[in-house]
Formats: C-alpha cells, structure tokens, sequence
C-alpha cells in the first residue's frame, strides 16, 4: 500500500474521531479526575456504621419499653360508663331510595 492509500485512511478516522469527541465534550466532561474513592468509601462507611448504632440504640430503646410493659401491663378498663345518653348518638337511619 502507498504511504497515499495509508493518507486516506487514516485522515477520515482522524477528522471523525475529533468531531466526535467535540460533540461529546458539550454532554460529558472529557477533563480526567483525581479518584477519590477512599475518601468517598470511608465517609459512607461512616454514614453506614452512624445508621447501624442509631438504629442499635433504638432498638434496645424499643425493646427496654416493651420488657417495661410486660412487667406492668396496662389495664384498659373503662372507668366511666357508656350508658350516659350524650356520649354515644346512633347514626341516622338510611332514607329508603326512591325507584
């Protein structure tokens, strides 16, 4: 192959190739970043290990008030009587529908 045949192959994937990334570069960053991802690991770790002992410590919250109310169990009677006619007024009866 002559270096003119290598010319015209070369040169369109060339001149596509920079299109391309000039296009691209208006819907990604092409600039390369520094990685940071132990810093990133580590405050989600963080994040994690927070969420695990607060929710630790509301369960043994939760399960120190549920032992509480098993030693001493609420008693739900009522201490009024529901005979009084003011506190319970039955709902209207249905109107019968008219066909």
């Amino acid at each position: 192959m002559s270096s003119i045949g290598i010319f015209k192959r070369i040169v369109p994937f060339v001149v596509a190739l920079v299109i391309g990334l000039f296009i691209a570069s208006f819907f990604v960053d092409l600039t390369p970043r520094p990685f940071t991802f132990r810093s990133t690991r580590q405050h989600r770790c963080r994040d994690f290990e927070r969420l695990y002992m607060e929710q630790r410590e509301r369960n043994a919250r939760l399960q120190q008030e549920n032992d509480m109310l098993r030693q001493n169990p609420i008693t739900l009677k009522h201490t009024e009587p529901w005979d009084a006619p003011d506190l319970y007024v039955p709902p209207p009866p249905k109107a019968p529908r008219g066909r």
